[in-house]
């Protein structure tokens, strides 16, 4: 066991969390596999095609169980809640909450610093976490920034693979890629699950992009990287990876993702 960063903080790590890795990779994996379940496959068995009577959905619901857990989902889909609303309003609050520990150099009460690192879930900053960073301990500050900064195109490019699938039999049969009956209503629950999940997300991964250009003069020990100590300060290195890779996603990130959705808000207003 060693130690581990939380949230500014050095943590030490006890032998019993390394042995709960593969629980949390499997526990990431059924995540995944959820929001792809959720965000691009229900809409191929649940979406009525376009033209199709309430006749024609009624006797899908009479199709078994399956058929019956289509119908209560396209119930439960047409009602106008306001719980993503609340949900949203609720993320964003823990969200700021969060960044109270690395933003203000405070000795926070026991209770209230708790309840800052567990907010920091809402950010999906998984490895910061008390507990599951015993789990990434061993990784270096390279293949942590490139994991964080990857998960938003890799979890994208799997949730885009049932339009995709919905694109290549639209053009095989229909004779268009948009042809498909169920085209549009795919491709906007991937829309909605992708603003989600980049909702979720934009702020650790902006912090993540950003934090490599914070450094601290330690004096004879050195100008470090303070996000990980182990690290000189990528702004020494300019050609260096860390540097070159934080400054592309820097750019991708906190401008290019604001500025995305202002041109879909315009596009769609």
């Amino acid at each position: 066991p060693g130690w581990a960063m939380s949230y500014g903080s050095c943590n030490q790590c006890t032998s019993g969390a390394l042995d709960l890795r593969p629980l949390f990779l499997a526990c990431l994996g059924l995540a995944l596999v959820l929001l792809l379940i959720v965000g691009g496959v229900m809409p191929l068995f649940s979406a009525r095609r376009s033209g199709d009577s309430e006749a024609g959905g009624s006797a899908g619901e009479n199709k078994g169980c399956w058929g019956a857990c289509v119908a209560w989902f396209l119930k439960i889909r047409s009602l106008d809640l306001p719980f993503l609303g609340w949900a949203k309003i609720c993320v964003s609050f823990y969200q700021v909450l969060s960044s109270f520990i690395g933003t203000y150099s405070v000795n926070w009460p026991t209770p209230h610093r708790w309840q800052m690192e567990t907010a920091g879930a809402s950010r999906m900053e998984l490895m910061s976490q008390p507990g599951l960073n015993c789990l990434v301990e061993s990784m270096t500050y390279r293949e942590r920034i490139m994991v964080y900064l990857l998960v938003i195109p890799v979890v994208l490019a799997v949730l885009s693979l049932p339009t995709v699938f919905i694109m290549g039999i639209g053009l095989v049969r229909y004779g268009g890629v948009k042809q498909h009956p169920k085209f549009s209503i795919v491709t906007q629950r991937l829309m909605w699950v992708s603003m989600l999940f980049i909702f979720i997300t934009y702020p650790t991964v902006s912090l993540i992009s950003l934090q490599s250009f914070s450094c601290q003069d330690l004096g004879e020990i050195g100008h470090l990287l303070k996000a990980d100590y182990r690290e000189d300060c990528p702004s020494d290195h300019p050609g260096g990876f860390i540097f070159t890779w934080s400054l592309i996603f820097a750019i991708i990130y906190p401008i290019g993702i604001p500025i995305m959705i202002l041109v879909v808000l315009f596009r769609y207003r």
